[in-house]
C-alpha cells in the first residue's frame, strides 16, 4: 500500500521505546524537542 505511519505527541523514552518497536516509520514529540520559533527551527535545520 505503500503508506507511513506517524506517531505525534510522543513525550518520554519509554513511549519513544514503545512506539518504536511497533515499527512506526517517523516519531514526533515534546519527548525530541519543544515547539520553536522559526528562526531557531532554521538554525537547528543548518
Amino acid at each position: 500500500m505503500n503508506y507511513h505511519i506517524i506517531s505525534e505527541g510522543v513525550e518520554t523514552k519509554e513511549e519513544m521505546e514503545i512506539i518504536s518497536s511497533w515499527g512506526v516509520d517517523m516519531i514526533q514529540g515534546y519527548y525530541f524537542s519543544t515547539p520553536l520559533p522559526q528562526k531557531d527551527i532554521l538554525k537547528l535545520l543548518r
